[in-house]
């Protein structure tokens, strides 16, 4: 009787820690990530168009693709930044957004696996986000021209972590990282773009 309530308590240990490893829904939504506040800045061009270039293959292993857990689809998000932030204020060429780059991840990172690691809340993953955008000017009278920008960011995550914190730590590395991109493309535009920047 001892051994059948033993191996019930380890049967049931197994399938709680296995419970606590497999990830649901998201159990709060994050809110959306909006451009309203900056001015928008008016373009000498006709149209404003988004592409998306950025390459969709395989994340190699141990690093996970954790786009599908974050609030928004990043391509998404740099497609509103285009209409947002940019508007077509001439009658002449074209502005091309173009989404190059888009790539969060979740890297496990190793742990000391010892007594002592045992008692120690020790990093266990490290969320790495990055995009990269090319705004290009072409069939313009006046010529054509680009601006590029990147963005990058890292955030490592103890394993004491509940799932709710870890998707706010999540979002708020991508926050950070558009953020980032978003004054990075300003500052690049104003750079190399600066004759097609309609200025009142």
């Amino acid at each position: 009787m001892m051994m059948s309530c033993r191996r019930a308590f380890l049967v049931l240990s197994a399938g709680a820690l296995l419970a606590g490893c497999a990830r649901g829904p998201a159990i709060r939504a994050m809110p959306s990530i909006s451009f309203a506040s900056p001015a928008t800045l008016p373009l000498d061009v006709a149209a404003i168009t988004f592409v998306n270039a950025a390459a969709d293959g395989a994340i190699a292993a141990p690093a996970r693709d954790v786009r599908f857990d974050l609030s928004e689809w990043p391509g998404n998000v740099v497609r509103r930044w285009s209409r947002e932030r940019l508007r077509a204020a001439g009658d002449r060429g074209e502005a091309r957004v173009i989404l190059l780059e888009s790539r969060f991840v979740a890297v496990p990172l190793d742990t000391a696996g010892t007594l002592e690691g045992f008692f120690t809340d020790e990093q266990s993953v490290a969320y790495e986000g990055s995009l990269t955008v090319r705004i290009e000017i072409v069939d313009h009278p006046s010529g054509d021209g680009f601006a590029e920008a990147r963005s990058y960011r890292r955030q490592t995550v103890p394993e004491s972590l509940s799932i709710l914190e870890r998707e706010e730590t999540l979002h708020a590395l991508f926050q950070d990282v558009v953020t980032a991109l978003d004054e990075r493309l300003e500052a690049e535009m104003a750079d190399h773009l600066w004759s097609w920047i309609m200025r009142p």
